[in-house]
């Protein structure tokens, strides 16, 4: 897009968390309540901001987060292929079929890749690898070495998981505890 200076006008019932989307030639940008544009880059596709101070932007095919200074979250070093808004200070993101969740500073939450993530719940993300499941804390670590066949999420400090066909509770310090069967017969 060659610069070319123009004049807008924006209803102010267009902004969004004080800022309003600006489409000229099929590309994107953002413009504060002074009427100030906030980024020099274009882009492809763009969300409007969240309350967290964070907008999705799509450039070149792949997304990643612009604050309310126009900065890319990472220094733009890194995009992805799938992004999910900030809940809780993270966001899910997708590379090359794999997940992880990103954090507010713009830093990977675990070192490793997932097939899948969910949002924390109780302090705790949900991950599967390889059909087997986990938890990350909230620093991306893995809660036990162990991965389970079958794991629900955290509800009063623990979460019911299943090893080699036994159930166990597990909680936040990576304890297992199994849990005994009650085998019932009822008539109805």
């Amino acid at each position: 897009m060659d610069k070319k200076k123009i004049t807008i006008q924006i209803d102010e019932d267009d902004f969004i968390n004080g800022f309003a989307k600006v489409h000229i030639e099929n590309k994107f940008n953002f413009v504060n309540t002074n009427g100030k544009q906030i980024s020099a880059k274009w882009f492809d596709y763009v969300r409007n901001f969240s309350e967290n101070g964070f907008a999705i932007v799509k450039l070149n095919g792949r997304y990643n987060f612009i604050n309310t200074k126009g900065k890319l979250i990472n220094g733009g070093k890194l995009w992805f292929d799938k992004i999910n808004d900030f809940i809780d200070n993270s966001a899910k993101v997708g590379l090359n079929g794999q997940y992880n969740l990103l954090s507010i500073k713009g830093k990977l939450l675990s070192k490793i890749w997932f097939d899948d993530i969910n949002n924390f719940v109780n302090g705790f993300s949900k991950v599967v690898l390889d059909g087997k499941y986990n938890f990350i804390d909230i620093n991306g670590k893995l809660i036990l070495d162990k991965w389970f066949s079958v794991a629900d999420d955290f509800k009063n400090g623990f979460a019911k998981v299943k090893i080699n066909g036994k159930s166990y509770k597990i909680d936040a310090n990576g304890f297992l505890c199994e849990i005994k069967s009650i085998i019932c017969h009822v008539s109805y």
